[in-house]
């Protein structure tokens, strides 16, 4: 079952207001539909201007904003002393009859809610007729000289989490959710995705899209010459997840395989100062899902052997040698590790995979005389030294 997928439409470049519409399908047996917002929605206060950027998500399609999503930079006085605060804030807002859920210790502001959790009836909805004003998705001080008496922060860089949602439709209700990432100071917004049970009153979970969803790569990070982190926002129900690499231009693709329960993962043994292009997938039970879209990122320079895992003394013996060396790497605790050779330019010259014993030996017979770095890696821990090879 593939995604239900929809595009931005301007409606009025006089106020800047975008309309999102997708219709709720009719009839016949009900289920969950899911509609990917594509391209994502962003919106970012007007900062250094004080005011809100508005945008009105129709989720039903029946021509009218069931969500107002604001985005403001805007002051505020504090009731007690009457001072002047400066704020990045966050709302939504219900026109009409559709809700919103908060699960925040205040009522009137929206929690961040777990993937897998049922969203139904008995939940505390929130309402046009609980409050008149949008409800905050966020509010942040940035600056003022007072303080604000609370503040609703739990948003604040928060990639890829569910709001739970009840649309009211020709007097029924649908439960749903939407999925949103906030940025670090609260500026901005981004709408991804949806998903409404068709059924009224049926419970729907946040993150359920009816189908094995592809997981989405939103970070690479601690880059270096040999490895990478990429964090993904997980998916209901895989039960595994593959993860492919290879440098830009490359032929065949390398794989590797995280547990389910994991949103990152390091790929390790890659070559210094290349692009790479990765891409993810989830596996649900037997059913696998489609790859998500590549994501590119360049290791680091060759010259640099910084390495953000563990770092550990290697002992290497003999050293000069001319055909054998040894490597002592009891302190390693993984099945598998490789050793990596450079030359004083950074370029690798010899690489190997070994199953992890007491005393690795290596092979440096066909290397010519010179001064090198030997590196060895495992997943959580590395180690660099200097040989000279006879």
């Amino acid at each position: 079952m593939k995604a239900n997928r929809i595009t931005l439409t301007q409606y009025s470049a006089l106020s800047g207001t975008l309309l999102i519409s997708a219709a709720m399908p009719g009839g016949g047996g009900g289920g969950v539909h899911y509609t990917d917002i594509d391209p994502d929605v962003i919106i970012t206060n007007p900062a250094p201007e004080y005011g809100f950027t508005t945008y009105y998500l129709d989720i039903d399609g029946d021509g009218d904003g069931d969500y107002i999503f604001k985005a403001g930079y805007q002051t505020d006085t504090t009731a007690w002393a009457y001072e002047t605060v400066i704020l990045n804030t966050i709302r939504v807002g219900m026109p009409g009859p559709d809700a919103i859920q908060s699960n925040h210790a205040y009522r009137d502001y929206i929690g961040i809610f777990p993937l897998g959790d049922e969203i139904n009836d008995e939940m505390e909805w929130l309402d046009a007729g609980v409050f008149t004003e949008s409800i905050y998705l966020v509010y942040n001080q940035i600056g003022g000289s007072g303080l604000v008496p609370f503040e609703a922060i739990d948003w604040l860089g928060a990639n890829y989490k569910y709001a739970p949602i009840r649309i009211k439709s020709g007097g029924e209700f649908y439960h749903g959710w939407i999925r949103l990432s906030v940025s670090e100071t609260g500026n901005q917004v981004i709408l991804h995705d949806y998903a409404i049970h068709t059924t009224p009153d049926i419970p729907i979970l946040a993150g359920e899209t009816g189908f094995c969803d592809h997981p989405i790569i939103y970070k690479t990070s601690n880059i270096t010459s040999a490895s990478a982190r990429i964090t993904w926002a997980p998916v209901l129900d895989a039960t595994k997840y593959q993860i492919r690499y290879r440098p830009i231009g490359g032929v065949s693709w390398t794989s590797v395989n995280a547990i389910p329960t994991s949103t990152s993962k390091k790929i390790m043994s890659l070559s210094c100062d290349t692009e790479y292009e990765v891409k993810i997938r989830a596996q649900c039970s037997g059913e696998f899902s489609d790859f998500s879209p590549l994501i590119n990122f360049t290791t680091a320079s060759c010259r640099l052997f910084e390495d953000a895992v563990d770092k550990i003394q290697l002992r290497i013996f003999p050293n000069p040698a001319a055909n054998i060396i040894y490597a002592n790497i009891r302190e390693f605790d993984t099945d598998e590790i490789r050793a990596e050779i450079y030359n004083m330019y950074g370029e690798r010259v010899s690489a190997e995979n070994y199953l992890t014993d007491e005393v690795l030996e290596i092979d440096i017979s066909e290397l010519p005389s010179g001064n090198y770095i030997l590196k060895i890696n495992s997943e959580t821990k590395t180690a660099t030294h200097k040989i000279v090879i006879q």
